[in-house]
Order: C-alpha cells, then structure tokens, then sequence
C-alpha cells in the first residue's frame, strides 16, 4: 500500500499561497462519519503518489500519529501551468464496498494489429467497479 505524510493545516482561505510557495499542497481529507480535516502535503510527494495509485488504488494517509485509509478523489490543477494546487483526499471503510473508475490497461497485441495491420479502437479507457477499497 503506498503512504503520503501529511500534517494538519492551520493556514486556510487564500492565505494557502504561501503554502504552495513552499512547495506544499493544501488538501482537505473528508469521508462518511467523520468531520473534514484540512492538511497539507509536500507536493513532489502528492505528484508522486498520484502518479502511482490515480483515484483507484487505497492510500494510507499518515497525518502524525494517526493513520487513514483513503481515496484521491479529485486533483485540482492550475489552468496555466497544470501543477498540483488541491487534492481531496476520501477516507473509506475497508469493510464497506465502494464504486471507483478504474482504468483499462491494454496488454499485448492482437494478430488483427500485428498481422493484418488492423487498429485497436479503444472507446473506453475506464470501467465503474463496485469493490471493498483493498479489492479495487
């Protein structure tokens, strides 16, 4: 399971620039039963991370001593130079199924594009999964 630190967030509202000035990214973590926590991760962690699991896959979210099983769920970037600016982070039950796009990962090649020259049209490149979290 892949792992990002995180620390609470006291700086909120527009006054995050600072943050991201230091090479930090605000995120808020939020999920059924539970109350919002604004926090802050480094962001070449959050890009790494992001690369590595996108939305599908559980990561484990160690904000001090406490730790939580969650979802990227949304990444906001900024139009102009598409850097991180935001991340949302899902906290999931493990024990409760939930419905995640995955994406498609095309293996191979078929004797229809090898041989014959043919083309694989690739209409969709994400499936809707309901799974418990660990299952996705």
């Amino acid at each position: 399971m892949l792992e990002l630190k995180a620390e609470i967030r006291k700086i909120l509202g527009s006054k995050v620039k600072t943050l991201r000035q230091e090479g930090l990214v605000p995120a808020i973590v939020y999920g059924a039963g539970i109350e919002s926590m604004p926090v802050e991760v480094d962001y070449h962690d959050l890009e790494k991370t992001y690369k590595d699991a996108g939305k599908s896959t559980i990561v484990k979210l160690k904000i001090g001593s406490e730790e939580k099983n969650v979802l990227i769920n949304e990444i906001k970037k900024d139009p102009a130079s598409d850097k991180l600016i935001h991340a949302d982070f899902l906290q999931v039950r493990m024990d409760k199924e939930i419905t995640a796009e995955v994406p498609l990962i095309f293996e191979g090649k078929s004797d229809a594009v090898e041989i014959e020259k043919g083309v694989l049209n690739k209409s969709r490149t994400t499936v809707e999964v309901k799974a418990l979290p660990d299952s996705l």
